[in-house]
């Protein structure tokens, strides 16, 4: 069973919150409710990359597929408006996260 953990980026302030802050430090602060368009809240994948480093939604990795080097965004939902994948076990293994899409948006312009 893997562990279930999320991490926030406050639009407001462009920093990313990780859910030891949102658990022990400032929890109240967060308005998690849905329609809150002050944090954009991501998951845990439940995948570590090729380093040991946990893979959340939106991060953006590069990795092997069928033998050529691809860069993405991760997602759970791959029905959304952007080029997102799902993660899968086998990615992760020779996933290298380069960033996120909040921190580092012109990594998806490099994997374009």
């Amino acid at each position: 069973m893997r562990d279930i953990k999320f991490r926030a980026w406050n639009l407001e302030h462009s920093k990313m919150f990780d859910w030891n802050y949102i658990v022990e430090a400032c929890w109240l602060a967060f308005d998690l409710s849905e329609g809150n368009n002050d944090e954009v809240i991501m998951q845990f994948t439940g995948l570590l990359d090729k380093n040991g480093k946990e893979i959340y939604e939106n991060d953006v990795i590069e990795t092997v597929i069928d033998g050529e080097f691809v860069i993405y965004q991760v997602c759970f939902d791959v029905d959304r408006d952007f080029n997102g994948w799902n993660v899968t076990p086998q990615d992760a293994e020779y996933a290298d996260i380069l960033g996120n899409v909040f921190e580092n948006p012109d990594l998806l312009e490099q994997g374009a």
